[in-house]
């Protein structure tokens, strides 16, 4: 990657002279990383869009070079930089199809939110694929060493007839919210193999499903002494409800100490109140460096300060040091017999495995 980086120096500082010193640091490492997958030849690159959709940097693939394009749920993350509402924000998701390209989108709670995509697609030319279904079941939850699993079984159609069914799956992807996104994910892969635009089998899939990990996304910790400790990326209000849907589903009749720590640009007076409906014994505001730096960190004091005061449950607990924050919280989880959750940002992943590790 330094490589690529060195040979394209020049045209680099060529873009960023024209663009008079705006050129983001997203911008240059999407087209190193563009021009990376090109060196090395890949049969497939799964590129996920930054910030919304139709204008994002991610999105200079030309029509013919374009597989699909995935949208998942959609809520109202970034919302002000796409508009400032759900239909801007939908219009800018949509952005990512191409005319005449296929395109493949999750269910969303709210019908209106559908109505509008389907729209929006519509407007594009894209080609909504509407003849592959996917339906993952939920048997139960399991550990493989130190690995919580959820077991499924998983039954594709389509033009409904059976396409293939797969039992037993264990997947160490943990939610109501990952059973949806493998359906979406299932749904796109059927189409490519009945098409022809990608030679892999039932095993395979099998195979992918049961090997996929992702760092900070409900990743269980079980302590040496036997206590649980939940890392979770959440920092939205619709996966703040995810996240409590989620502790409830794997731990019901549990008890939950939270260590938040956001970033200045999320609604954390929303966040905090998802996070208050799971009844908390306790909720430890901390800060943690946003993209490697302070600027982008919300204080504890002020991320405590969006608690609702005229709420009857416990104030939330502010702790400026997260190490601090996090040994009081699982002190506090020992007395109660809890667990830990430590959410409100991806980064308080990074925070947590330095402190633990």
């Amino acid at each position: 990657l330094l490589g690529v980086l060195n040979k394209l120096g020049s045209l680099i500082e060529g873009a960023q002279q024209r663009e008079c010193g705006q050129l983001s640091y997203f911008e240059v490492l999407t087209a190193l990383a563009f021009t990376y997958f090109k060196h090395v030849e890949v049969d497939i690159a799964i590129v996920e869009v930054g910030l919304g959709g139709s204008r994002d940097a991610t999105n200079v693939l030309r029509p013919e070079n374009l597989e699909a394009a995935v949208i998942t749920h959609i809520g109202e993350e970034h919302l002000d930089a796409l508009g400032g509402s759900i239909e801007t924000i939908v219009e800018a998701k949509a952005g990512i199809a191409h005319k005449g390209r296929p395109v493949f989108y999750a269910p969303n709670v709210d019908d209106r939110v559908s109505t509008i995509l389907a729209s929006a697609l519509d407007a594009q030319g894209a080609n909504d694929i509407r003849n592959v279904r996917a339906e993952s079941r939920l048997i139960g939850y399991a550990t493989e060493g130190s690995t919580t699993l959820q077991e499924l079984d998983i039954d594709v159609w389509l033009d409904d007839k059976p396409e293939f069914r797969l039992s037993n799956v264990r997947v160490p992807l943990i939610g109501p919210h990952q059973r949806e996104n493998i359906n979406t994910c299932l749904r796109l892969l059927c189409w490519l193999r009945a098409n022809g635009r990608l030679n892999i089998s039932v095993d395979d899939i099998r195979v992918g499903l049961e090997t996929t990990h992702s760092p900070g996304n409900f990743e269980v910790f079980t302590r040496p002494e036997g206590s649980i400790l939940i890392a979770d990326g959440a920092h939205t209000n619709g996966s703040a409800k995810v996240l409590i849907q989620t502790l409830n589903e794997v731990y019901p009749n549990q008890k939950f100490v939270f260590v938040v720590a956001m970033a200045d640009d999320k609604d954390h007076r929303g966040f905090l109140r998802e996070l208050y409906a799971a009844k908390p014994v306790s909720v430890y505001c901390t800060q943690i460096n946003v993209a490697g730096g302070a600027l982008r960190t919300t204080r504890a004091n002020v991320l405590a300060s969006a608690h609702d005061p005229s709420s009857n449950e416990p104030e939330p607990i502010i702790d400026f040091v997260f190490d601090t924050a996090l040994s009081n919280a699982l002190e506090r989880a020992e007395d109660d017999g809890a667990i830990v959750v430590v959410t409100g940002s991806l980064y308080t992943f990074t925070a947590l495995q330095k402190a633990l590790f």
